[in-house]
């Protein structure tokens, strides 16, 4: 199998509160990420919700929106 590092992340999960938790060093080729979307699901490196929570609401907010106008 061949990997595309050009298309390859990394993201590194952890307890939400670690003390003295030191990330990893990142790969010179391979982008290191705190959160990626996985399956249309925001995932957070630390376990937290926000980053899906504040697109679901963005997203309902501009289809409400659209209601609105249309009628």
């Amino acid at each position: 199998m061949v990997i595309n590092l050009a298309k390859t992340k990394e993201i590194v999960f952890h307890r939400p509160n670690p003390r003295n938790f030191v990330y990893p060093p990142a790969m010179d080729t391979i982008e290191q990420l705190t959160v990626v979307k996985i399956l249309g699901v925001f995932a957070h490196g630390g376990f937290k919700c926000d980053s899906h929570v504040d697109f679901i609401l963005s997203v309902c907010s501009q289809r409400v929106y659209c209601v609105e106008v249309a009628t």
